[in-house]
């Protein structure tokens, strides 16, 4: 057992409090019983609204002394508050510094004011009159006296964790996300991963939504976590209706959110990867540079050591199938991109290549099938009737009966003429010729060869174009023969993992309207994974089944996608697949040992693979985004793994 805090999460919320306009006192106690609830909720992080110690529509009634110097109170009052808390949080205040009044936002964490950020650009546009009252921020670096301790005060501030790996901390003021160029843009290139936005913004129409995406883009494009607190409407509504939206966004995504108009307290919380930002980083040259870091002053603070343990991560979305939106509307539109972008790379590589027909080896399993459906639509799409689609049937000592049939009647019902080439006789005849009788590894590969050798003559014999029909998870295991269908002529679902190959199988079957083609595609889909290569004396169904071999696709496909996207360690990885699959942890590890040991092993037929189509996040071409050499060291992740089976075994 350990901590979320050793995986690289951070517990943050955003929270909307119930506030009386110029009641100090009062806003300051609500804040005060909202810390103790996010406090049992082992947050680490709470951002609460702009000025929202005194409310930001207090007006004219910002020049009160009364006003300013009860707010300054009641911070040094939440300071000392903040000793019996485990939370750090971000509180709003009017300040004055040095006769200037400036619109801030307060860190306080374990009995300390960490810091105080003003905010940078002052809205004096239509129904705002802000410059009335404040001074812009923009260029203020200072530190200012307050309890006897002196406090840095500015714009140019980030704060940096000591006891919290990854936790830098940008804060920018409401309107200040709307400039040209954010300060939270300048924040994210000097080092913050996270940035909090107090706000108070007017409901107006339109503008949730405008707000929305802005929060988001601004997550996407600085590669950053963002946490959003709008003031309730329980501001003033003298002249406009204030927005309580609360967002938490990583990197473009929406990972909380609160949209619905109230004048109750409403708050919202999540889990944070801070990792999954720093390793995004990383493969980003953005962040390659540095000049913007000698502009801030970095201000180190403690915070709790009391973590919200490793169980209780449950504030987050993890998807068990990582390459499979949960929506279904949007799975439907993520399949059809995938067909759109695969057709049109092998539209261009036909045109290129002045072929005249295009070879696919069909097995009647799930790969070969999606490679022929998406051949044909890239035919009809592109108007390239001229084109030839020649599908070969190669059955062998280990096809079922039911592959068999499923293969010609999916050809049948596409109105293709089928080529059948049986390969046991010179499968049989060459190992013969080599004094090899057992079966085995070379009985197998020898097969493989076989069917690759006969499409590449066709191909030669009809001026063609040789497609191959592995997918992503096949290339990343090495589930396959080295020339044999390892090559092709153009790997057309290179690109494609196995989960989602069976998800664009699904959709095609689902959005046909001739029942007969449904129904081959649904007993495609529930038939065994299989190479069927290893004889079978023509059983009802394959014989060798894949997934018995390797372990679930479905538990490969999720160390892929967390492996090569987010650069997670096997630790990690075996704790987000824990959380979201009812497989056994001991499997789990099982499977992920077989990954990790194939993974490495068989770069060396990754580095010779085909011309393939990215068409997600994830691609393991050797002349795109997989830079490895063939003989790398394992040792470190396997020791992990190791690890994890004696701690789970």
């Amino acid at each position: 057992m350990g901590s979320i805090k050793e995986y690289g999460f951070l517990r943050v919320a955003a929270i909307s409090p119930y506030l009386e306009v110029a009641d100090v006192e009062y806003n300051t106690n609500s804040i005060k019983k909202l810390l103790l609830k996010v406090d049992k909720l082992n947050v680490n992080l709470a951002v609460f609204p702009e000025l929202s110690l005194s409310a930001y529509s207090c007006g004219d009634m910002f020049y009160q002394a009364s006003l300013l110097n009860q707010v300054l109170d009641k911070l040094i009052e939440l300071k000392h508050f903040s000793k019996n808390i485990n939370s750090a949080f971000i509180v709003g205040l009017p300040l004055i510094h040095k006769s200037r009044l400036f619109n801030t936002a307060a860190l306080i964490s374990q009995g300390k004011i960490v810091g105080i950020v003003a905010k940078s650009y002052i809205d004096n546009n239509q129904e705002y009159y802000e410059k009335r009252w404040f001074t812009a921020g923009d260029n203020l670096s200072d530190e200012i006296t307050i309890d006897g301790e002196k406090i840095p005060l500015g714009s140019d501030l980030i704060f940096r964790a000591v006891n919290y790996h990854n936790f830098m901390l940008g804060i920018e003021i409401c309107y200040d996300l709307w400039v040209p160029i954010a300060p939270s843009s300048k924040m994210c290139l000097a080092g913050a991963l996270l940035i909090a936005n107090p706000s108070a913004s007017s409901s107006m129409l339109g503008k949730l939504s405008y707000r929305k995406k802005l929060i988001t883009a601004q997550s996407g494009s600085c590669v950053a976590g963002y946490i959003y607190a709008g003031a309730a409407a329980s501001e003033s509504t003298s002249d406009m209706v204030f927005d309580p939206h609360l967002l938490i966004s990583e990197y473009g995504k929406v990972l909380a959110e609160d949209r619905q108009m109230s004048d109750e307290t409403k708050m919202i919380y999540s889990d944070m990867d801070l990792s999954k930002l720093v390793h995004q980083r990383l493969r980003t040259t953005a962040w390659h540079g540095s000049a913007t870091i000698n502009k801030y002053r970095f201000i180190d603070f403690q915070t709790s050591d009391n973590f919200a343990p490793e169980k209780d991560l449950c504030y987050r979305l993890i998807n068990e199938n990582p390459f499979i939106p949960h929506k279904k509307t949007k799975e439907h539109a993520v399949c059809k991109r995938i067909i759109d972008i695969t057709a049109q790379g092998l539209k261009k590589r036909i045109a290129y290549s002045k072929v005249k027909s295009l070879v696919i080896g069909i097995s009647g399993g799930l790969d070969s099938t999606l490679a022929l459906l998406i051949a044909k639509e890239s035919l009809k799409s592109y108007n390239l009737g001229a084109i030839t689609l020649l599908p070969v049937t190669m059955p062998g000592p280990g096809t079922s009966q039911l592959t068999a049939k499923n293969a010609a009647k999916l050809c049948q019902l596409l109105d293709l003429p089928v080529t059948n080439i049986p390969i046991d006789k010179a499968v049989t005849e060459h190992l013969k010729s080599l004094s090899w009788n057992k079966k085995g590894i070379p009985f197998e590969n020898a097969q493989a060869r076989e069917r690759m050798q006969i499409l590449m003559d066709l191909a030669n014999m009809k001026n063609g174009l040789v497609i191959g029909t592995g997918d992503l998870s096949e290339a990343v295991l090495g589930w396959s023969t080295y020339g044999g269908d390892q090559i092709s002529m153009y790997h057309l679902l290179g690109g494609i993992p196995k989960t989602l190959v069976k998800s664009i199988i699904a959709y095609i079957s689902q959005s046909s309207n001739n029942k007969a083609l449904s129904d081959v595609l649904l007993s495609i889909l529930n038939t065994p994974i299989s190479p069927e290569l290893v004889a079978s004396k023509n059983s009802a169904i394959p014989t060798q089944k894949t997934e018995q071999i390797l372990g679930p696709y479905q538990l490969h496909d999720f160390f892929l996608f967390h492996m090569l996207n987010h650069g997670f360690s096997p630790r990690k990885i075996f704790y987000l697949a824990n959380l979201v699959s009812e497989i056994p942890p001991a499997k789990i590890l099982r499977t992920m040992k077989i990954f990790y040991e194939r993974f490495f092993k068989n770069q060396f037929k990754r580095s010779s693979m085909p011309d393939s189509p990215k068409v997600g996040t994830i691609a393991i071409s050797p002349r795109g985004d997989l830079r490895m050499p063939s003989d790398i060291s394992s040792k470190l992740w396997q020791n992990e793994i190791t690890l994890l089976l004696k701690q789970n075994l």
